[in-house]
C-alpha cells in the first residue's frame, strides 16, 4: 500500500498517527512497537504524549519492499 493510500489527519502531513503507520505498512500493533524498540522507527513525541511517525521514514521502509523482523 502506497502512502498516499492511507487516510491521513489533514492537521499535519508530515508526520502518521500509529494508526495510520500500521495501515501504511501492513502491520499490528505489537509489530510497530518492536520497530520502535529495535530503533527501525523513531517517534516523536507530541505534548500530550501520543507519538506520530515521520511519513518518510515510512516511505523509506516501503520503498525497500521488505519487511523487517527484530531478531528474537
Amino acid at each position: 500500500m502506497a502512502i498516499h493510500d492511507v487516510h491521513r489527519s489533514p492537521r499535519d502531513a508530515t508526520s502518521l498517527t500509529p494508526a495510520e503507520a500500521m495501515e501504511a505498512l501492513g502491520i499490528s500493533r505489537s509489530t510497530l512497537n518492536r520497530y520502535v524498540a529495535a530503533g527501525v522507527l523513531e517517534p516523536r513525541r507530541l505534548p500530550s504524549g501520543h507519538r506520530r511517525f515521520d511519513s518518510q521514514a515510512v516511505e523509506a521502509i516501503l520503498a525497500r519492499g521488505e519487511s523487517w523482523e527484530p531478531e528474537q
